[in-house]
């Protein structure tokens, strides 16, 4: 008889890995909220709506959107803080993008606003003033009123106009992204706690 040898996969890992966010909160179903995550991010250099909205998709999620008062206050919340907010005048104050948008351009200032996930545009929190900018004014931040930091929208240009962050929102929790077996075995590198090979002789 011929001595024949085979390869037997004893273990196999199919991985799943954490990338771990630090400020990372949910508005939870329980507290009467959607369920979904939320990060507010701060850029102290200072970032524009564009910037800010591709930087959330990168993150694996989108600017977020606010469709309710109790979801506005929430969201304020987590940016009640004057590390991300800017003064504007002596008594105003700019924070934060969130993920509101106007298209096309209109005279009109209150016309043809959206969301980037195009749900109903049904719930604003203006400035009692706002929108009130021109055609190029067509994006969406936290204003502070005759006050430093505060709930209420106001509109402001889409580029070269920048603030100290932005709201990124996730309907399900990133913290924990699985990743295939195949490609967490590259990274351990083979035969290192991932796969192990025995050689067996067969008669």
């Amino acid at each position: 008889m011929k001595r024949q040898s085979v390869l037997v996969s004893v273990s196999i890992l199919f991985g799943v890995t954490g990338l771990c966010r630090a400020d990372l909160y949910q508005w939870s179903v329980a507290s009467g909220g959607s369920g979904h995550f939320y990060e507010p991010v701060l850029v102290p250099a200072g970032i524009d709506w564009e910037g800010a909205n591709d930087a959330a998709i990168d993150r694996g999620g989108y600017l977020a959107t606010v469709t309710s008062a109790a979801e506005n206050t929430f969201v304020y919340g987590l940016v009640d803080d004057s590390v991300f907010w800017r003064p504007t005048g002596p008594d105003n104050g700019e924070g934060p993008f969130l993920g509101g948008y106007k298209e096309p351009a209109t005279s009109d200032p209150a016309a043809n606003w959206h969301w980037v996930t195009g749900e109903p545009w049904d719930y604003t929190n203006w400035v009692e003033i706002e929108p009130s900018g021109p055609e190029l004014q067509n994006r969406l931040h936290f204003f502070g009123y005759y006050r430093r930091m505060g709930s209420l929208w106001n509109d402001v240009w889409n580029v070269n106009y920048l603030e100290n962050g932005y709201v990124v929102e996730f309907n399900q929790d990133p913290s924990i992204v699985p990743l295939p077996g195949a490609a967490l075995l590259g990274v351990l590198g083979l035969g290192y706690g991932g796969w192990r090979l025995r050689r067996y002789d067969l008669l």
